[in-house]
């Protein structure tokens, strides 16, 4: 039988779709890594090195005598390799939080003096190269970010990470913003405020003062709302929409077909399909309005989703074995450092704390 700490059956819109018997840590502490020996504390030294030499790889400046550097290393032993290996599929699952800090500590081996005589390697050819690192290391390499922020592009109005914002629009209609939320108001003239097109994150709308209809936009499709009748929420990620009503009735128009959405029903649609009406619990669903998330038997890889929506870094689940166990609780959006407390109590996982807010739980 599986273990309950305290997917819901009446689910928070759309999160993105077992027992170790060691001792548990507190993920409360953190590390500021701010030196070689800082790091050390965390992890050991074969993988601080393994580490260093993954950042190096996919920093862009790495050299073919870099390259050949590393195959060395993963040729001393086995251990060597393996710890390489790791390192790889850690940064790979760390992705843009981990490539933000790429640079932060120096590589552990030296580079040889002839710099002059080295030039970059384009990162398409050092991974190719890589395919002949030794005694198993993994050769694909996690390609590092541009390290551009698409930010507010193409919005009117947006939040960053854990960030909510109000919003009264000319027509009358009142937005509250979730995290990683971008908005455009769409219209001409005495249009312009009837419809928004929500890009991507979370919103929630309120008609009671407006005077006429009001559209949303989003993904494949469209949420109308006649004058005055109706509280909703759309929340948009990735490919995947869900509408909420919240009080009143929205229509909500797809490719797939049209639908009436009623107090307390949900849909979720993607490009190519809609889905049918259930019921929600309004009070999960919206209880990031008053700075809180609520969760009630939600399977912890989609309870640590919602933490990254919310979280600077990246909480990375390593222990599979976990991810499905459900999790009940009631946590402030403003302290989500004890969510992970609860997690690595209950679940029994190691957590780890890197540089950028990263943390691993193992």
């Amino acid at each position: 039988m599986k273990k309950s700490v305290t997917l819901q059956a009446s689910r928070r819109c759309m999160p993105p779709l077992a027992r170790s018997p060691h001792p548990s840590i507190d993920c409360e502490h953190t590390y500021p890594m701010s030196t070689p020996d800082r790091y050390a504390r965390v992890l050991g030294s074969l993988e601080t090195e393994a580490h260093a030499w993954v950042r190096l790889l996919t920093s862009g400046a790495a050299t073919a005598d870099d390259a050949d550097a590393m195959r060395q290393w993963c040729a001393r032993s086995d251990q060597h390799a393996a710890a390489f290996a790791r390192a790889q599929r850690v940064w790979q699952a760390i992705g843009v939080a981990g490539a933000s800090v790429s640079n932060r500590d120096p590589l552990p081996a030296r580079r040889p003096a002839r710099e002059a005589a080295t030039r970059p390697m384009r990162r398409r050819l050092l991974v190719s190269g890589l395919a002949a690192a030794g005694a198993g290391a993994v050769a694909v390499v996690a390609q590092p970010m541009l390290g551009l922020s698409l930010g507010a592009l193409g919005a009117d109005y947006s939040t960053g990470t854990g960030e909510q914002r109000h919003v009264v629009l000319d027509s009358q209609v009142e937005l509250d913003l979730n995290t990683r939320t971008r908005v455009a108001v769409r219209g001409e003239g005495a249009a312009r405020g009837r419809s928004i097109e929500l890009l991507d994150g979370e919103a929630a709308v309120d008609t009671a003062r407006s005077t006429g209809a009001f559209a949303v936009l989003a993904g494949a499709g469209r949420t109308e709302a006649r004058a005055g009748q109706a509280r909703f929420e759309v929340r948009h990620l990735a490919d995947r929409t869900c509408v909420t009503c919240l009080s009143g009735e929205v229509s909500v128009r797809h490719s797939a077909g049209t639908l009436v959405l009623r107090e307390r029903e949900q849909v979720e649609y993607d490009r190519v399909a809609l889905g049918a009406t259930s019921a929600v619990d309004i009070e999960a669903a919206s209880a990031w309005r008053d700075g809180v998330l609520l969760f009630r038997q939600t399977a912890l890889v989609d309870v640590i989703d919602e933490i990254n929506r919310y979280r600077p870094g990246k909480v990375v689940l390593l222990k599979q074995s976990v991810a499905q166990l459900p999790l009940s609780g009631r946590f402030r959006i403003d302290d989500l450092d004890q969510v992970l407390r609860q997690i690595s109590l209950a679940f029994r996982v190691d957590a780890r704390s890197l540089p950028g807010n990263i943390v691993l739980l193992s």
